[in-house]
């Protein structure tokens, strides 16, 4: 996926994914354009960034 895909996916997710669709999304063999992702224990959430500028937000829900 493009990053322009990832963040229309983000968006109609409400930036909360289950365990499946976030393996998905960070798999940079099918998502090339991401750059880093970190783990926020506190928040227990996911900064995401791309090599194009864009950044994201993921909570990872229970499915």
């Amino acid at each position: 996926m493009y990053s322009h895909e990832i963040d229309s996916y983000l968006r109609s997710r409400n930036w909360e994914l289950n365990p499946i669709e976030y393996m998905n999304i960070i798999n940079v063999n099918a998502n090339p354009e991401l750059d880093h992702i970190t783990y926020n224990h506190k928040d227990n959430d996911y900064k995401v960034w791309t090599k194009n500028g864009y950044a994201w937000t993921i909570k990872v829900i229970p499915s």
